[in-house]
């Protein structure tokens, strides 16, 4: 198969992606809290029943200790300038809209077939479907490729 067809396509499933992100985040499901779906008391609802901006606080904390876990280890990385970037994202971090969104774009999850490309995910979330887009985005763009390199395949 020629490369251009390869990256058209490509392009063309990305397309799609993003028009079932933007549809998706519209959409106001009828269902309390944040995070992975749950069923209590008869009810599907967010794991976490928070104000969503204790949600944020917390998530907040959560992010910190990970980042103090990641730089207290022995790995060769640009320590300054990643704290710089993720207190700047921190910093900077909302979400206005909670929607059901899909949490895993990754190849495993995508079906594609005659042109068109589908999306399953086991476990869906109540959460900001802008942050899983840019996660889709980073996925294909740096980590993907990083992993495909570093195997050599």
């Amino acid at each position: 198969m020629n490369f251009m067809l390869i990256l058209t396509s490509g392009r063309d499933y990305g397309v799609q992606l993003g028009e079932f992100f933007r549809k998706m985040d519209g959409v106001k499901p009828n269902l309390t809290g944040f995070g992975h779906l749950i069923w209590e008391d008869g009810k599907l609802k967010g794991e976490y029943n928070l104000e969503q901006q204790k949600f944020m606080a917390d998530e907040k904390n959560e992010f910190l200790l990970e980042w103090t876990q990641l730089r207290d280890t022995n790995l060769s990385f640009d320590r300054l300038a990643i704290q710089e970037k993720l207190l700047h994202c921190l910093e900077n971090r909302s979400f206005s809209l909670v929607s059901l969104t899909n949490q895993d774009t990754s190849p495993e999850n995508l079906i594609i077939n005659d042109g068109r490309v589908r999306m399953i995910d086991p476990l869906p979330v109540l959460y900001s479907g802008v942050v899983f887009a840019g996660n889709h985005v980073n996925n294909y763009q740096t980590l993907f490729p990083t992993i495909t390199n570093l195997l050599g395949t």
